[in-house]
């Protein structure tokens, strides 16, 4: 089932344990914030930003990547934007010389940021955008066992199961840092709305679905997201982003 409790951030945050911390955040931001969160940025995101040809797009890139290296330093003790980021030969970012292992996914008005000290974490959240459920894509990128859970369900319930599905897959994907280069075909994903989650096949790789854990996230309504841990006993702890105090 969902996971969705966001706690305001208490001692427990920016400590890495064996947990793996989630955290919630909007992307809203005055010019004041957006200004703020600016500085947060390295001189490569800075860079990565002012290729947006669109506001929107541009601010939501500052607000996401500022806050996630925000709290990043928190964890690392490191000043936001000087944090060395890395990436390995498919695009996945890791913290140069740093073991923490992180994931960033944002979507809309939300950006969700996972955070590990010992094991690989993806995730992933959605917009629910009704023009975007369709089952020609779901057909181009879902597995076939996919496809039949999906058209199970009744009209009303397969926008919501479409966008579970995608979330998880992307989720399982991230966190496995090979991105596109893993068919998505060749896993499943449950995607049943209000049903138990799982990682039900991975016949890229068979042991997978023994060692990852998935675990889908109440966030907001009309939006989908899901968290990955490469560790079936992991625990996860959730954080409210919005409720940090990031002048400090």
């Amino acid at each position: 089932m969902e996971t969705n409790v966001w706690a305001a951030p208490t001692e427990l945050a920016f400590k890495a344990d064996e947990t793996t911390h989630v955290w919630l955040y909007s992307l809203t931001a005055s010019p004041k914030d957006l200004y703020l969160f600016k500085q947060f940025l390295t001189v490569e995101d800075t860079k990565r930003a002012d290729r947006f040809k669109f506001a929107k797009h541009r601010n939501s890139f500052i607000v996401a990547h500022g806050k996630q290296n925000f709290i990043l330093a928190k964890y690392i003790n490191q000043q936001p934007q000087e944090i060395q980021f890395i990436q390995n030969k498919y695009g996945k970012p890791f913290i140069s010389n740093n073991p923490l292992f992180f994931n960033l996914s944002h979507s809309g008005n939300f950006g969700l940021l996972a955070i590990n000290k010992e094991f690989e974490v993806g995730v992933d959240i959605e917009y629910i955008r009704p023009d975007f459920a369709d089952l020609k894509i779901a057909r181009r990128f879902f597995s076939d066992n996919e496809v039949k859970e999906l058209l199970s369900l009744p009209p009303k319930q397969r926008k919501q199961g479409f966008f579970n599905c995608w979330s998880r897959k992307e989720a399982y994907i991230k966190g496995q840092g090979k991105g596109l280069s893993i068919p998505l075909h060749q896993f499943d994903v449950s995607l049943t709305p209000h049903k138990p989650v799982h990682l039900l096949a991975t016949r890229d790789e068979p042991e997978a679905v023994k060692r990852w854990k998935l675990i889908a996230l109440d966030t907001h309504p009309g939006y989908a997201a899901a968290v990955l841990v490469n560790r079936q006993s992991a625990v996860i702890r959730l954080w409210n982003g919005d409720k940090l105090n990031y002048n400090t």
